[in-house]
């Protein structure tokens, strides 16, 4: 994608761009491809399965509503005779000729103002014989609203967030990132020269520092993990300024500390072919045929300790106390974090401290937490309109 399409969603690798490419260049292309393989063949029946995970849900889901439409059957039926097929009859090419439409929690994250980008995402009852999303349940940052497909559609909330639901990450370790938004506090009769760096324990002895130790504990609590994997970095900044109250009108330096929890740790990324067996399953259901089994490709292999898991999570049954807590601690990412990035996880980084183990990031103003969560820990969710 180019940077309006990863960033925004919009443009020639947009929702809607990608799309129309769908429908007008790759699905000619496969159908002219599959015609040469089979010259003497006459179409009976013609059945479109879809996929998509994220924006590319959002494009499956425009995709159906254009073959949806009025014209859609004729349109389709002309693409048919352009690329080489005989069809046995009018009735070949249905009225909604979408057998399976499986979806990876999608995202429209489109600017509403952008009217000529949003995709149709609507889907009503009857739109296709099958259609089925999975949904991220840990998920929860304010730019990522799931746009539903139920009640008219099988929705299933899976353990994790975005990219353990869609996958196509190869990511060992996760981190830094910044599990609360950086306090800060003004640090008054320290005694330091002015721009002198402070001791440790100066700024540990901070009210942030003390708000941060006890989020700290309640994280580390919530994952399973300690203070090798989760922790609190304190930093220092001296800033230039006019004190109120004091006689002088020249600035002054003031210090000031500031603190956050850090999460930094390995992470196996082998949980996301944990969803990708569950549509795969509901897919072959509904008559889609595979080359291959997920179960018997090597890449896609599960580790053992994940195979009761995902054979409780594929046929609907919920985990146990000690499996969410191995999910947690080693396959399910924090997404939502404090870090102060431009696009996705590329941060700015500011002056490390003795207190510090990483870099910390920089704070910045609430537009610039691309990943933060929603104020209520809770995910928003669009209807399905």
């Amino acid at each position: 994608d180019d940077l309006m399409g990863l960033a925004f969603g919009i443009g020639r690798t947009g929702v809607r761009a990608k799309s129309r490419r769908a429908l007008d260049e790759l699905l000619p292309e496969a159908l002219r491809a599959l015609a040469r393989t089979h010259p003497q063949a006459v179409l009976e029946t013609l059945h479109i399965d879809l996929f998509g995970f994220s924006r590319g849900a959002a494009s499956a889901r425009d995709a159906l509503t254009r073959l949806n439409r009025a014209d859609g059957r004729a349109w389709l039926r002309e693409q048919l005779h352009r690329t080489g097929w005989q069809l046995a009859n009018e009735a070949a090419v249905p009225a909604r000729p979408a057998r399976f439409v499986g979806l990876f929690d999608t995202v429209v994250a489109i600017n509403p103002q952008q009217r000529d980008e949003l995709p149709d995402v609507a889907l009503p009852a009857g739109c296709a014989a099958k259609v089925v999303q999975i949904a991220a349940r840990d998920e929860h940052r304010y730019h990522f609203a799931l746009t539903s497909v139920a009640p008219q559609h099988e929705e299933i909330a899976l353990p994790g967030v975005h990219a353990n639901i869609g996958g196509g990450y190869d990511q060992r370790i996760e981190g830094p990132k910044l599990l609360t938004r950086p306090l800060g506090q003004r640090v008054a009769g320290h005694g330091l020269a002015d721009t002198e760096v402070p001791p440790l324990h100066l700024l540990q002895g901070t009210q942030v520092y003390r708000q941060a130790r006890a989020a700290c504990q309640r994280w580390q609590a919530e994952l399973g993990l300690g203070d090798d994997a989760v922790w609190v970095d304190v930093w220092h900044r001296w800033q230039a300024q006019r004190v109120a109250g004091s006689a002088s009108v020249l600035p002054q330096w003031v210090l000031y500390a500031h603190a956050a929890v850090v999460l930094k740790r390995d992470i196996d990324g082998r949980y996301q072919w944990v969803a990708l067996r569950l549509i795969q399953q509901r897919a072959a259901a509904a008559g889609v045929r595979w080359l291959a089994d997920a179960d018997d490709v090597a890449e896609l292999t599960l580790p053992d300790v994940l195979r009761p898991i995902a054979a409780r999570l594929v046929s609907g049954q919920a985990l146990d106390a000690a499996q969410e807590q191995l999910l947690r601690q080693h396959y399910l990412m924090q997404s939502a974090h404090w870090n102060f990035d431009a696009l996705g996880d590329t941060a700015l980084l500011y002056a490390a401290d003795e207190g510090t183990r990483e870099l910390p990031y920089r704070p910045g103003p609430g537009l610039f937490y691309i990943n933060r969560p929603t104020e209520d820990g809770k995910r928003v969710v669009l209807p399905n309109v």
